[in-house]
């Protein structure tokens, strides 16, 4: 019965036709399929890798599919879902061939039918059904196969080929009440409003498809119920970031404006800086540089405290300028002065 249930809880994981994602792609629930439809016959589960807390989970490269080979035949008697034997035709005879029912389910329903013992090769389940109408019965007769694990790299990956079996034929399992008079076969009935049970009318891909989806969902719940899980060691799945840039003409702006900015700030400090008359930073030098300052103070500047020279000296105004040599006016110098300001350094011939 457990096979069954896994099978209708994959009607939660429903998708359409699309492509299998990439390995270590993120799995986003509810936004991202499970399944997924490859063809008109084929579905395929990818297992996922989640890290050890739980938080993530991202697509692996291990996938196992689910196809299915249908035939549909019109019901030419009995096919009202009132009877038990059926008869079909094949290749457009007018002559029925027999079928035998489990149990006449009545009308306006799709009876699915196997026989568990019976394998049409590994992990493939031959299932019939009549999709009972009173005007436009069919009978369908499907080879579902369930395939090994594609990239699985021990057995704890792999999915045991019983399990394959009954997935495959897990539609028509009922897991009790088998109907020992006919041979073993067990069958669930799915009224025609129902997903399962809706009328094909007589496609055998449509109606294929619909049962190998039940078959993968089945493997699908089965692998999401698992637990407990199975702890590999190697690198675990976490949520990186990616940048995407979309205005290339935009970035491309600033960065120009970046480097003109930069290159403008460069240009301005060379200029200012080379203004700039820098000496050697020994004592001597700073003793030079205040000599002007100290001779205005007269010999008994020699013996006055530093309180003393600041007071004398509180009312002048002193910048570092170039001044004219007192004895040859043609040498200019650097020092203090209370010299008024030049707009800019003279051609300087010597620098004192």
């Amino acid at each position: 019965m457990l096979i069954i249930s896994f099978g209708m809880m994959a009607l939660n994981l429903w998708s359409t036709t699309q492509p299998i994602p990439e390995p270590a792609t993120i799995y986003k629930s509810g936004l991202t399929a499970d399944l997924f439809g490859i063809d008109k016959k084929s579905w395929a589960f990818v297992f996922m890798d989640t890290s050890s807390d739980g938080s993530t989970s991202a697509y692996s490269d291990r996938t196992i599919k689910s196809t299915s080979s249908c035939e549909s035949y019109p019901v030419i008697d009995g096919g009202n879902g009132n009877f038990t034997n059926l008869a079909i035709s094949k290749n457009g005879k007018s002559e029925g061939s027999k079928v035998r029912l489990p149990i006449a389910a009545g009308p306006d329903q799709t009876t699915f039918f196997t026989v568990p013992f019976t394998t049409c090769g590994e992990g493939c389940s031959i299932v019939e059904a009549l999709e009972a109408s009173a005007n436009e019965p069919w009978y369908y007769k499907c080879n579902i196969t369930v395939g090994p694990v594609i990239n699985a790299q021990n057995a704890n990956q792999e999915v045991s080929l019983p399990l394959r079996h009954m997935s495959s034929a897990a539609i028509a399992l009922q897991g009790y009440a088998a109907n020992p008079k006919l041979n073993d076969t067990q069958y669930r009935i799915y009224v025609s409003e129902s997903t399962y049970g809706y009328p094909r009318n007589g496609s055998a891909d449509d109606f294929g498809y619909q049962i190998s989806y039940f078959a993968i969902g089945a493997i699908a719940a089965a692998a999401n119920s698992n637990n407990p899980s199975i702890y590999a060691i190697g690198d675990r799945p976490v949520i990186g970031t990616q940048l995407k840039i979309t205005q290339h003409v935009l970035l491309l702006g600033l960065l120009i404006g970046l480097v003109s900015v930069q290159a403008a700030c460069f240009v301005t400090t060379a200029f200012v800086a080379n203004r700039v008359v820098v000496k050697d930073e020994s004592v001597f030098s700073t003793a030079s540089i205040l000599r002007p300052v100290m001779n205005s103070l007269g010999d008994h500047g020699n013996i006055a405290e530093g309180k003393q020279i600041c007071e004398v000296l509180s009312h002048l105004r002193l910048r570092y300028t170039a001044v004219r040599d007192e004895k040859d006016r043609s040498l200019w110098k650097v020092g203090l002065s209370n010299a008024e300001m030049l707009k800019r350094f003279p051609d300087l011939k010597v620098y004192d």
